[in-house]
């Protein structure tokens, strides 16, 4: 018989997350959907997995996994209060306190943390390493979801990194991507706990990769929220 297996989760709005400690191959699952649950029970009884540490930011995703995709397995459902950082706010999910920590305990420095999968989230960290808090709002895929819904007559978004656009296709990019990226660097601006050479920013999420030509100066880190989890738990 194999031997039972630790994996670690990470559950958002849409999806849930697994790895192994070493983070190098992620599996994603859509929780929501029947078929997504199907696919995970059996991804987790082929695997032999017999317990999971689950960070989640959704409860209702919580609830239905252990209630049909997680079945039989034990879940461990990680704590705030396990993270070592000095929390200043209220009510910070947890999605947000571990990809903020990863960062600081990478960087050794103040960090901004900008996470942008459905909605997008950007945290600081101060040297100290004090979570200060940050923003949260509709992620770039909902804002061109909603622009595409409200105003099906446009044409969809091309890209033009810079300069003025000259048609409907680049400009419906540069109200949205560009705009959208032109945002996060504002809040981080503004959020920035000291000057902004000592600070190390983060981009992370669905999105990421999206936006890292436009984001300069900003290091791209693939699946913050399992790193930090792999890195507490370890």
């Amino acid at each position: 018989m194999a031997e039972a297996q630790l994996l670690l989760a990470d559950c958002g709005n849409q999806r849930v997350k697994l790895a192994r400690f070493s983070v190098q191959e992620v599996h994603v699952f859509h929780w929501r959907d029947d078929q997504g649950r199907k696919r995970l029970a059996e991804f987790l009884q082929r695997e032999s997995v017999g317990k999971i540490r689950l960070a989640s930011s959704s409860e209702q995703g919580t609830a239905c996994l252990k209630g049909d995709g997680f079945h039989s397995v034990e879940v461990e459902l990680v704590q705030p209060h396990e993270i070592p950082l000095k929390v200043e706010t209220e009510g910070t999910g947890i999605d947000r306190l571990l990809a903020a920590w990863y960062g600081f305990h990478k960087a050794q420095s103040a960090v901004v943390v900008a996470d942008c999968g459905s909605a997008f989230t950007v945290d600081v960290v101060s040297a100290d390493g004090s979570f200060l808090g940050g923003a949260i709002g509709a992620g770039l895929g909902l804002q061109e979801y909603a622009l595409a819904t409200a105003c099906p007559h446009l044409a969809a978004p091309e890209r033009l990194e810079c300069g003025i656009p000259t048609e409907t296709s680049t400009a419906v990019d540069a109200g949205t991507r560009r705009a959208f990226a032109l945002a996060l660097r504002a809040l981080a601006t503004q959020f920035s706990p000291t000057p902004e050479h000592k600070v190390c920013h983060f981009l992370t999420g669905g999105d990421a990769e999206r936006l890292q030509s436009l984001m300069p100066g900003w290091q791209q880190e693939e699946h913050m929220v399992l790193k930090g989890l792999a890195a507490l738990s370890q």
